[in-house]
C-alpha cells in the first residue's frame, strides 16, 4: 500500500506529503521516542501520539514511510516546517492509535507495538487485535509465550487478563 492509497481509504488528514507513491511495508506504534528510534524499521508507518519536532527527527533517522500523529487536532508550525524540510510524510487524526492500527491491519499492514501504558484494557485491546490478525491462540517471542488464550482468560507475559 502507498501513502496515496492510505489517504484514500482512511480519514487521515494530510499535513505534509513529500512522496505519495512511497510504499508502506509495515507499521510501528510507540510513544517513547528513544525506544522507537532503535526498533522502528525503514519503510514502516510510524504511529504515535507525540506531536513534536523530535518525532520528525526520529522519522528522518529511521527512514520511515510516514508519521501518523494520533489523537491530535493541531500540529505546530515548527513540526510542519521540519517535516517539509526533511521530506517526511506527515498525517494526523483524532482517532486513537488502536483505531488506526485496526484500520491498517484490516488493509493488510502488520505492525509491531510497544505500549508503556498502565491501562490493562489498552494492552488487552492490542493483544486481542494481534491475536485476531494472526488467528492464533499462542504468540511467542524468543520461544517464550507472550500471549495465550484459555477460554475467556488471557495470559500476557505470565499475567492473567480477562477478555473484553
Amino acid at each position: 500500500m502507498t501513502i496515496g492509497e492510505l489517504i484514500k481509504i482512511t480519514d487521515l488528514e494530510v499535513v505534509n506529503v513529500a512522496d505519495a507513491e512511497r510504499k508502506i511495508e509495515g507499521c510501528y506504534v510507540g510513544d517513547l521516542l528513544s525506544f522507537v528510534v532503535s526498533r522502528v524499521k525503514a519503510n514502516n508507518a510510524f504511529v504515535t501520539i507525540m506531536n513534536n519536532v523530535t518525532t520528525i527527527a526520529v522519522a528522518t533517522y529511521a527512514n520511515v514511510t510516514c508519521v501518523i500523529m494520533t489523537e491530535t487536532e493541531n500540529v505546530s508550525d515548527e513540526v510542519i516546517k521540519r517535516a517539509n524540510e526533511h521530506n517526511v510524510n506527515l498525517l494526523k487524526t483524532k482517532r486513537t492509535s488502536y483505531e488506526i492500527c485496526s484500520l491498517l491491519a484490516k488493509n493488510g499492514i502488520f505492525f509491531l507495538f510497544f505500549c508503556f501504558s498502565t491501562f490493562r484494557s489498552s494492552i488487552r485491546r492490542f493483544f486481542i487485535l494481534f491475536y485476531t490478525m494472526t488467528n492464533n491462540s499462542h504468540i511467542f517471542f524468543r520461544k517464550r509465550p507472550i500471549l495465550q488464550s484459555c477460554g475467556n482468560r488471557w495470559t500476557v507475559c505470565g499475567r492473567h487478563l480477562t477478555s473484553p
